[in-house]
């Protein structure tokens, strides 16, 4: 493959990396089988769903562009959870022993992967955070600070119009 179309793809798993169009419902793998790939949303998104005692669907996850999945299995024998497409999407995968062999052999790329899978742990413990927070106001500030994306407490100590996006009045957010 010659590049991929969103720029957290990293660069050494280009050469390896093969794309793979998903329809709407679309299984990439399943439960229990052996993961064969590592994972990249390319675009579109893809839902980590398990099946609880009732057969209700619990999704774990809802991937989207610039996030890998089946990384959780990149040392196991079987996928843990269920991967299927919520919307069309385009998905890079990488054969996990190419991505094994990567990370023992190129020093550069082992860390890039440390430093993502610590910023992925960093906003699931946000995450796990917010659902804490009491009140929705307290919650909203939170995402704010947490991903954001460069937004400062003190940005959020001003009358922050986040409820403009809701056609509601401005909310004071203390």
């Amino acid at each position: 493959m010659t590049g991929s179309r969103h720029p957290g793809f990293p660069s050494a798993l280009l050469s390896c990396a093969s794309r793979l169009e998903l329809q709407p419902a679309q299984w990439l793998f399943r439960a229990g089988t052996p993961p064969r790939h590592i994972h990249f949303i390319e675009e579109g998104a893809v839902r980590l769903v398990r099946h609880g005692r009732q057969g209700e669907e619990v999704v774990l996850h809802d991937a989207r562009p610039g996030e890998f999945l089946a990384e959780a299995s990149l040392d196991s024998l079987r996928y843990h959870c269920d991967a299927v497409a919520s919307e069309a999407s385009v998905v890079l995968r990488v054969a996990k022993a190419d991505f094994q062999r990567l990370l023992t052999e190129d020093a550069a790329f082992e860390r890039t992967w440390i430093a993502l899978l610590g910023a992925q742990l960093r906003t699931a413990r946000a995450r796990i955070e917010r659902l804490s927070l009491r009140s929705a106001e307290e919650r909203i500030r939170h995402l704010l600070l947490s991903e954001g994306h460069g937004l400062s407490k003190a940005d959020l100590d001003t009358e922050y119009p986040i409820n403009t996006y809701f056609g509601a009045p401005k909310l004071k957010v203390k």
